[in-house]
């Protein structure tokens, strides 16, 4: 009788013990095939987007495949001259990418007001309305070598234009 109950009490333990060891291993699979899956979700999101690479100033940005370049050169006025790149996306949307000299992001005091980043670069990112009405849209700011880079996203809806500006970043 005694043989008996040490076994019965041992069959116990190790049915409790397998059952502890399928339970973690059951939530580790899960957490680890998750967080997986949600990392592809992540990068999916721009999968089939086309890139604009810029190798003057050594830069790179991703765009949706609808989405086109309708401008790529200097422009002139008469403060100051800047480097314009512009990609389209209908709806109507914009991504403006203007590059001028450093000096024209000293007012917007970056290193003190930074509250984003672009490229590990410290920003300031703003938001604004066209005139009297309430169509908005957002500037960011900073600044990487000698230039100052100002990144325009115009409406309406922004989802494409803030995914735009979380693939931009230097290649040099």
């Amino acid at each position: 009788m005694q043989n008996q109950k040490k076994v019965s009490t041992l069959v116990g333990v190790i049915i409790i013990i397998v059952a502890a060891v399928v339970l973690f291993g059951g939530i580790f699979t899960y957490q680890y095939f998750s967080a997986k899956a949600n990392n592809i979700q992540t990068t999916d999101q721009t999968v089939g987007w086309k890139t604009y690479t810029n190798t003057q100033y050594g830069f790179e940005v991703q765009y949706p495949p609808n989405g086109f370049l309708t401008g790529d050169h200097y422009r002139f006025s008469s403060d100051q001259d800047y480097y314009v790149v512009e990609i389209r996306i209908p709806s109507p949307q914009a991504f403006l990418i203007d590059i001028s000299p450093k000096e024209k992001c000293l007012i917007y005091n970056i290193s003190s007001k930074s509250n984003t980043t672009v490229a590990d670069f410290p920003a300031v990112k703003t938001v604004m309305t066209f005139g009297d009405s309430e169509e908005e849209y957002r500037k960011v700011y900073f600044e990487n070598n000698k230039n100052c880079y100002s990144i325009t996203l115009l409406g309406p809806g922004f989802e494409n234009s803030e995914k735009m500006l979380e693939t931009f970043k230097f290649t040099k």
